[in-house]
């Protein structure tokens, strides 16, 4: 869907929109979301589309969530609040990513078929080699030791938590047990285990 303002795609506009709102350049921004200025200016513009996960974190790095297709909300600046929101989104994905290291260990041969079935999706589905650094580390730290690899999917690390941007274990956990680790999660407001 493209802007009759200026021909971008209302997602590009919206971005840009709430980055501006929020204060920052484009620099401070890529270095806040982990991106490079140059992938952001291309979001920014339309000629690239981000996934939908990265565009959601670029907003929240700029204090904004989505309201509906066309619009953003960028909150009153007030210092922390998207710290909080990443505080919390974090603190999700490691809970689900200890899920899956008990999984790991209780299945390794499963787990890891799967893992590696994924890293062949992502890389089909990235020829641009967007993300084909930590791809590559997923798949040197999928010929690991299980421990290894289970320590990586819980570190709280920045690299760890990059790494985990571009998780191969998608659909490793049954549909269900994911499930009730988000709702546990949104009920008690903290880790699930």
């Amino acid at each position: 869907m493209e802007s009759p303002v200026d021909g971008r795609p209302i997602g590009a506009r919206l971005l840009a929109e709430a980055r501006r709102r929020a204060g920052l350049s484009q620099r401070e921004l890529a270095a806040r979301a982990g991106t490079s200025r140059g992938t952001l200016a291309a979001y920014e513009t339309g000629k690239r589309d981000p996934r939908l996960s990265t565009a959601l974190r670029l907003l929240r790095e700029c204090g904004a969530s989505l309201v509906d297709d066309e619009s953003v909300s960028v909150s009153a600046s007030t210092p922390g609040t998207g710290q909080a929101a990443r505080d919390r989104h974090e603190a999700r994905s490691l809970a689900l990513h200890a899920a899956i290291a008990d999984q790991l260990r209780r299945d390794p041969a499963t787990v890891l078929r799967h893992a590696r079935a994924n890293l062949d999706h992502l890389r089909a589905a990235h020829p641009d080699g967007s993300t084909s650094r930590l791809l590559g580390e997923w798949e040197l730290l999928l010929g690991l030791p299980l421990e290894i690899i289970a320590d990586v999917l819980v570190s709280p690390t920045p690299h760890a938590r990059e790494l985990r941007q571009t998780s191969p274990f998608a659909g490793v956990l049954p549909a269900k047990q994911r499930w009730d680790l988000y709702r546990r999660f949104r009920r008690d407001g903290r880790r699930a285990s």
